[in-house]
């Protein structure tokens, strides 16, 4: 498995119509291991992930960021940013049927939210209906995973996307040669896979890596917020102080002599 997640895109047809090609495995795979999820719960996260990577590959500067969310039954998330970071996290198991899409941009403004349900539990179909509501364009997605001994051999997805002025019969044409989700996992094992599926050159690309702003020291000040008295108790009450990074799921444990140790080294 590789180390790092991938994204490629070329122009194909006339120069009008754009195709990018994720590969998340990696960092699917430390978020089901950081979560201990089911196979079904990382695959839908997976999911988040790629198209909240795809938008990303959008942003401004490096510094803007868009989080992407399903909430229904299940709820699950993720963030990207201009740089590439992405995590993501499955708050609670379920299915994704009738669950709301919702996708904010924090990219030099004001945030911008939009949000569509996911009538028929795809979240592929509900990027391909997000996208075209919000930018008044065409687009296709195909999203795949597939698990060896309970953990991802490979994820990601391929995005087809009108630029302004592009035909629409250009556009269906092309869309025909997308693979199927079984299809594109053995795509990924092509030197090449854009080239190998269009004849496209690639004229851009990025690496994608599991990265959160969380730490342990950040996990130690929300203990310290709490005041020694509460913090002792929760953690008598539960035999550890567990702190919860609401972005990627991790946790960050105390005992009681190391929450002692925090409020005697900050007074």
């Amino acid at each position: 498995m590789q180390r790092i997640g991938k994204l490629s895109r070329s122009l194909l047809g006339d120069g009008t119509i754009a195709a990018t090609l994720l590969r998340t495995d990696a960092p699917a795979e430390t978020a089901r291991k950081r979560q201990n999820l089911t196979e079904h719960s990382a695959s839908l996260l997976a999911e988040v992930m790629t198209v909240c990577a795809y938008f990303s590959s959008f942003l401004k500067d490096e510094k803007s960021f868009v989080s992407l969310s399903v909430r229904g039954e299940t709820i699950l998330s993720a963030t990207a940013d201009g740089k590439g970071n992405l995590v993501g996290r499955c708050e609670r198991e379920g299915r994704v049927k009738d669950a709301v899409f919702a996708l904010t941009r924090f990219d030099c403004g004001l945030p911008e939210t939009g949000a569509v349900k996911l009538s028929d539990g795809e979240i592929s179909s509900a990027f391909c209906e997000f996208f075209e509501a919000s930018e008044q364009r065409l687009a296709r997605a195909v999203l795949g995973e597939r698990f060896q001994r309970g953990a991802f051999l490979c994820a990601g997805g391929i995005f087809l996307e009108a630029l302004p002025g592009a035909k629409e019969e250009v556009f269906r044409k092309i869309a025909e040669k997308l693979p199927s989700k079984e299809e594109l996992c053995a795509l990924f094992e092509e030197k090449d896979p854009l080239r190998e599926l269009f004849g496209g050159e690639i004229l851009f690309e990025r690496e994608i890596r599991f990265h959160c702003r969380c730490s342990r020291r950040k996990a130690a000040l929300a203990v310290i917020s709490l005041g020694k008295e509460d913090a002792l108790a929760l953690q008598r009450e539960r035999g550890a102080l567990e702190v919860c990074c609401p972005e990627c799921g991790r946790n960050y444990s105390f005992s009681q002599e190391q929450i002692m140790e925090l409020f005697k080294q900050n007074g």
